[in-house]
């Protein structure tokens, strides 16, 4: 890779919180009352643009609240907001909950009430029974006033254990979910290195603290989001995650969202994946954008964008809210918000369904929903009122990026706390609508629970929710208001049948009556309820069975997909049949293939005899592609028997077959390379493998020869001599192809390396191709000593720069052979610059300090002083390059490890075209100092598996079983979490430092043009 540009708002918070200051009258006052506050300043509102058609109106402003990260309303129309002063440094717990309440009935409030103090890092609240649930890691808390004085006299810790790393990154946002589920936003420990021992804990793991007989979840929660049931004490992992802010729409999918990743939906949930824990599930969420780049249109005047902050591109998406309030017009029922405070705006996003999934599409072309010309409106957070209004919460900073990836000279101004007295909220509703009419005047909590029945279909998501809550969640009461909800469910329409359903659910009385009705429904998204609720009755209502496996033709492929999932706890012929038949409908799509291989583990072998007969001999690349992941579940669970089976059935087929033959092969080689259940095949089928890794075919070959690396080989001493000459054979005859003379080496070297030696030495001539050359030196990789390190460095000028990445990588498990290579580069017999970054990255990442340390020294030093190169290639900044020159350029040095809008290079850096609004300075910075920050997602991580396999990349995508790793010239890594041993990231970035010895100044001219997309400059 010769360009990795870094992109310091992929690492930018998602959220604007950044203080260590507060107003000493806001520290534990329990009253605050402010006449004075602003309501009538119209200048608060100076410089907003919304959406034509709506109108922008301040709710609240600081003083009386400052900091505000969240907000929530009550039954009863108290409005709570969480205040987050200690971002990012400050764990001194000066987090804030206050109530604020219209004390002059003019629907604003004027008063504030200190609910909870000493917090830490307060991210997330949610009514829940009397009191709140709010996320302050590593604590899930309930908080209650139980004297009715204002303020939270009971606090207990729910749930513990969550990682208080870098404060971006922490558990937020609690959700109350259609299924009577909270859902606790999370994603992985972020690594923070400068503030480390202040924001290192990597968590533990996730357990109700005051029930230790309770389930517990692996550290952190898996990385993953985390739903749980206090009041029943259950807990599980979601298979997605989210950093902060998530969203349901009115059918309970779940949507997230990532810095510069905006949004995600989670197609199939943990509990699916779960149940055949041999499956390996590559991916668990759907990226939504159809853009290849995530462009958004400011209207900041002189932004204070610090450090590395892109510009023009989403980089901190947060707060994301499906607009299920009822008062926008209708084409907003299948809009999702998403707060970008870098840029100052809220965007909304058109969702669109594709198959069982979604896409997304800005709603309007070059503008946003809402945009601001104040550079300190920081949308961190939006919220769904009573009254269908959007509510943004602004947490109004001036510098909102976490020090971590800042200048010091920015850190150590104090410019980093301006703006500590600031906050605001603002509604956003159609012209013409009423004004605030709900604070302190709902009183929900006082009717009775037949009176909270005809809110469950109310237009507005508030209320349905509440009410739910309500009647899930509260207290006993004489009238029952079971009859009422039935009869809800019968007359109602559309999202007021799914709250009715689950509330009954909640109540333990739904029946058979109600759930056959619900599959019946006309509308897809209560069918879709109506399977996930069957799930938890499929005992004891036998008659749910037979009603839904007549569902398999449902016109609605989301609606199939939900019954493929639900349908893989029924066990029998007939639900196997059903199951057959609709992965055949939508077999063009693997989400499709994830449920069908998800259902009832055991059933893997029959399978393949299925498939064999539905797909063999066909060139459907749907069925080879549900054939390949059926082989790996089958690899993966490690049965002798179902292998030997597979296998000989792979021998049986012709060549009309290759294609099946090829997909099962290297199906079977990723499931046993990730199988932490070794199986012992028999002699015969050893002996199979053997014969297909001389095969003419390479599709058969190289799947055989990893496992046979991974099972070992036939005992048959015969057999090996045979093989050891066919391939000797194949290597000398000169009609032999490439690929097949390097597998040639490679079963060699399984066999036995030191008897082939020479063979290895002779093939490193310059007239040997590459592959062949890689091939041999792994071959002498496996042998013991010095000599074969001596041999390889006295010919290193006549090997090729890629032959040389293998020589190198084949040194790097072995400190005294890195030493040896390391005395040629000091001695300047080898250069520095002539190595690729690949291999500098694991040269400098070395696991033997000796070696790191002194690779670091001979490496930096030949790299020169960064901060004088940087100076140096300053007079690039005043050219005018040429586009066409500077496209030359980037397809020369950059396009191995980055794409450009999509299209050109490998996506293993950020696509660059998410840069071009910055400025030439910047990306200069960004190419000579790639180790000033390193983008979010794109750090590498070091993998040492179980069965001691070595080997780095970035997490390309992970799901709670698997994780996908990518790096520089090999293809993507599946890794089965069971099978690593341990995982550590880079402090440094993959893109090695140096490149100005690859570019001149004149080129590097040409590539800011053609980064910044100036065509106006084309020769």
């Amino acid at each position: 890779m010769r360009i990795f540009l870094t992109s310091y708002f992929s690492q930018h918070p998602p959220f604007p919180i950044s203080s260590v200051i507060i107003l000493a009258i806001f520290i534990g006052a329990s009253c605050t009352q402010l006449p004075d506050f602003p309501k009538e300043d119209s200048s608060l509102l100076d410089g907003f643009q919304v959406q034509d058609g709506f109108e922008i109106s301040l709710v609240v402003a600081e003083p009386l609240i400052v900091d505000p990260v969240d907000m929530e309303i009550d039954e009863n129309g108290r409005l709570f907001v969480v205040e987050m002063p200690g971002y990012p440094l400050d764990l001194s717990k000066k987090g804030r909950i206050k109530e604020l309440r219209d004390t002059d009935n003019d629907g604003l409030p004027d008063q504030s009430i200190l609910f909870a103090d000493s917090l830490v890092l307060p991210t997330g609240i949610m009514r829940w029974k009397k009191g709140f649930i709010v996320t302050d890691t590593p604590d899930v808390l309930y908080l209650e006033d139980t004297n009715g004085d204002g303020k939270a006299d009971r606090r207990e810790v729910l749930l513990t254990g969550f990682a208080l790393s870098n404060p971006q990154h922490n558990m937020n946002n609690p959700e109350f979910g259609l299924d009577n589920w909270i859902y606790l936003a999370n994603e992985g420990y972020f690594t923070t290195i400068d503030y480390k021992d202040l924001l290192g804990d990597e968590g533990s793991a996730i357990r109700f603290p005051q029930h230790p007989e309770a389930p517990q979840l692996p550290q952190n929660g898996g990385d993953r989001n985390v739903r749980f049931r206090p009041d029943q004490l259950q807990l599980e992992m979601c298979s997605g995650s989210t950093q902060f802010g998530q969203a349901f729409d009115a059918w309970g999918h779940h949507f997230e969202t990532s810095n510069f990743h905006p949004l995600w939906h989670e197609v199939i949930a943990a509990r699916y994946l779960e149940r055949n824990p041999s499956l390996l599930a590559v991916e668990a969420v759907q990226y939504l954008p159809d853009a290849a780049v995530n462009e958004v249109f400011p209207r900041s005047q002189s932004p204070e964008h610090q450090l590395l902050t892109d510009v023009g591109v989403i980089t901190s998406g947060c707060g994301i809210n499906w607009y299920t309030g009822g008062l926008f017009p209708t084409a907003f029922e299948e809009v999702l918000f998403l707060c970008e405070p870098v840029h100052n705006l809220v965007q909304a996003n058109k969702i669109s369904a594709v198959g069982p999934t979604f896409r997304s599409h800005r709603l309007e072309e070059g503008r946003e929903f809402l945009s601001s010309t104040d550079n300190w409106f920081r949308p961190a957070n939006t919220y769904i009122g009573p009254d269908g209004a959007l509510y943004v919460i602004d947490y109004h900073r001036k510098i909102i990026e976490h020090p971590e990836w800042m200048s010091d000279e920015v850190n150590e101004s104090g410019q980093l706390y301006d703006g500590t007295d600031k906050g605001r909220i603002y509604r956003i509703v159609p012209k013409g609508s009423a004004g605030i009419d709900w604070l302190n005047k709902l009183a929900l909590g006082n009717k009775s629970k037949a009176d909270l029945v005809p809110y469950l279909s109310h237009q507005n998501s508030w209320w349905r929710k509440t009410a739910q809550k309500l009647l899930v969640f509260g207290e006993e009461a004489a009238n029952d208001p079971i009859d009422a909800i039935k009869a809800l469910i019968k007359e109602s329409e559309g999202a007021g049948r799914v709250h009715g359903l689950w509330t009954l659910e909640g109540l333990d009385e739904l029946d058979s009556e109600m759930l056959a009705l619900a599959m019946k429904d006309p509308m897809p998204g209560v069918r879709e309820n109506a399977l996930q609720l069957a799930e938890h009755h499929l005992d004891d209502i036998p008659e749910l069975i037979p009603a839904m496996l007549k569902m398999q033709d449902d016109p609605d492929p989301r609606v199939r997909f939900q019954l493929l999932c639900t349908l893989g706890f029924v066990e029998g012929k007939a639900a196997q049949q059903v199951r057959e038949t609709l992965l055949l409908k939508d077999l063009d799509n693997d989400w499709t293939h994830l449920a069908a291989l998800s259902a009832i583990p055991g059933q893997e072998k029959d399978q393949y005899k299925w498939a064999m007969a539905q797909f063999k001999g066909k060139e459907d690349s749907g069925g080879i592609r549900f054939v390949k992941n059926l082989a790996a579940l089958i690899g993966r669970k490690g049965i002798n028997n179902e292998i030997s089976f597979v296998i000989d059935e792979v021998l049986g087929m012709d060549k009309s077959h290759e294609a099946f033959k090829v997909a099962t092969l290297e199906g079977l080689a990723q499931g046993i390379g990730n199988s932490d259940q070794q199986a012992a095949l028999p002699e015969a089928s050893l002996d199979q493998l053997l014969g297909l890794s001389l095969d003419e075919v390479a599709g058969l070959r190289q799947p055989a020869l990893r496992m046979l690396k991974q099972l070992g080989l036939p005992a048959n001493k015969g057999r090996l001599t045979a093989a050891t000459n066919s391939a000797l054979q194949l290597i000398q005859q000169t009609e032999t192809s490439i690929t097949r003379q390097a597998d040639a080496i490679k079963l060699l070297t399984l066999i036995n390396p030191a008897q082939h030696l020479a063979l290895f030495k002779n093939s490193l001539q310059p007239n040997t191709p590459s592959l062949v050359q890689l091939a041999a030196i792994k071959g002498m990789e496996s042998l013991q000593g010095l000599d074969n390190t001596r041999f390889l460095l006295a010919l290193w000028s006549q090997l090729t720069p890629e032959v040389r990445g293998g020589a190198i990588e084949s040194f790097r498990d072995y400190p005294d052979r890195m030493h040896l290579f390391l005395d040629e580069v000091e001695a300047g017999r080898i250069a520095a610059q002539g190595i690729g970054p690949k291999q500098i990255f694991e040269i400098l990442k070395n696991d033997d300090k000796t070696v790191r340390r002194r690779a670091t020294k001979l490496l930096e030093t030949s790299n020169g002083d960064r901060a004088a190169v940087l100076k140096d290639y300053q007079e690039t900044l005043n050219g005018e390059g040429l586009w066409e020159k500077g496209k030359v350029v980037f397809e020369a040095q950059c396009a191995k490890c980055h794409q450009l809008g999509g299209e050109g290079g490998y996506p293993l850096g950020p696509d660059l075209a998410g840069i071009r609004n910055r400025t030439e300075a910047s990306i200069l910075h960004d190419i000579l100092i790639p180790n000033a920050a390193i983008a979010d997602g794109y750090d590498v991580w070091t993998v040492v598996t179980t069965n001691e396999e070595t080997f780095s990349g970035i997490i390309a995508s992970e799901t709670p079983s698997v994780m996908t790793f990518r790096f520089l010239d090999t293809p993507d890594k599946v890794v089965s979490r069971t099978t690593i041993k341990s995982l550590t990231s880079a402090p440094v970035s993959l893109m090695t430092t140096g490149l100005e010895q690859q570019i001149s100044k004149a080129e590097m001219i040409d590539l800011l043009a053609y980064l910044k997309n100036k065509r106006d400059h084309v020769e």
